[in-house]
């Protein structure tokens, strides 16, 4: 590195780590040993990827060094995260304690702290998660959606009563990982009152993934009562299409097939764009009813679904758009849509 360029010594690093390969880890923990500015965050991130428990003693050992560019200390940390190292978790949990250090820093302490499975670091995550930073609360919110114990499930379920959508969006992605059974009722309340569109779009998605058999029947009731918002509506139809218990489609259909027939098509415009983001069988009933819309734009969407999903079941019906539809664009994309089958 002494006799080639900057950036061509910091490609080879990016290609070692693009191939997995530890070939620069001896000169990594030089790099940081003698403190070469020019590639310490390099040497950074190749001994979070490949380094083990000498790596991370030295990492922690360096954090000390008041002289590191922050973004060095932050890389730091993210290593620490990567090495899972438990020798590290007393170090990250200061970090993300400390009201004086960055947030960024004690954000990606508590991303380490969870990485790390070390149920010790539990409190800390509890702690940290009442605090006073709206981003470092949904941090530590998210870290405890790595852990399985009834006290990180629990702290995990009051992030979604939090006053701020960062921190419950974040409960929301933690109890996916944990998949508590424990938090449904939130859920259900967080589908029907939040003030937060994506966070009531994201507990109608996570309902349906998790949801018993009553509680689908509630998504179900959701999806059809007319006096829901039509986009909610439509987030509930897409999570039952693509989540849902098969027995629950059939309601779907009618309500769809009644909304194709009224005059005002707002409501079915909204439902045909969530059914066509999911790329499953179960929505072929529903792709089915748009080939015969009177909208060729409904046509063609149904069109673009059957391509997309190599669909090859429904040659008779291209073959039929082909041969006799109205609107010439129909029929070349119906017909290209035949020739990859």
């Amino acid at each position: 590195r002494d006799d080639q360029a900057d950036v061509l010594v910091g490609a080879a690093f990016t290609y070692l780590l693009d191939v997995k390969a530890d070939n620069a880890l001896e000169e990594s923990r030089e790099i940081l040993e003698e403190r070469e500015t020019r590639y310490l965050l390099a040497a950074v991130r190749t001994m979070g990827q490949f380094g083990g428990e000498p790596e991370a003693a030295q990492l922690i050992k360096a954090w000390e060094d008041d002289e590191l560019e922050p973004p060095v200390k932050e890389a730091i940390v993210r290593a620490l995260g990567t090495l899972k190292r438990t020798e590290s978790r007393e170090l990250l949990e200061d970090l993300a304690k400390s009201e004086t250090e960055s947030k960024i820093i004690r954000m990606n302490a508590c991303d380490a702290l969870g990485k790390l499975s070390d149920d010790r670091a539990i409190p800390t995550l509890i702690q940290v998660s009442t605090g006073s930073d709206p981003n470092v609360r949904a941090a530590a919110i998210e870290a405890l959606g790595q852990y399985t114990t009834s006290r990180a499930r629990a702290a995990v379920r009051e992030g979604l009563r939090d006053s701020h959508v960062l921190v419950r969006s974040a409960a929301i992605r933690a109890v996916e990982k944990s998949e508590d059974s424990e938090a449904i009722p939130f859920l259900r309340y967080k589908v029907v009152y939040d003030p937060e569109k994506t966070v009531r779009d994201a507990s109608i998605r996570l309902l349906a993934r998790i949801s018993t058999k009553k509680d689908a029947e509630f998504l179900l009731e959701f999806a059809l009562d007319k006096k829901n918002g039509i986009s909610f509506r439509g987030q509930a139809f897409a999570a039952i299409l693509e989540h849902g218990d098969p027995s629950l489609h059939g309601s779907l259909l009618s309500a769809f097939n009644e909304a194709q027939k009224e005059k005002d098509r707002a409501v079915f415009t909204t439902l045909v764009r969530a059914v066509s983001a999911v790329d499953k069988k179960s929505v072929e009933p529903f792709i089915r009813a748009l080939l015969t819309d009177t909208d060729f734009s409904m046509r063609m969407g149904a069109i673009v679904w059957i391509d997309r999903n190599k669909a090859s079941s429904f040659g008779p019906e291209l073959q039929k758009l082909v041969d006799n539809d109205t609107n010439e664009a129909v029929r070349k994309r119906a017909a290209l849509a035949l020739g990859r089958f």
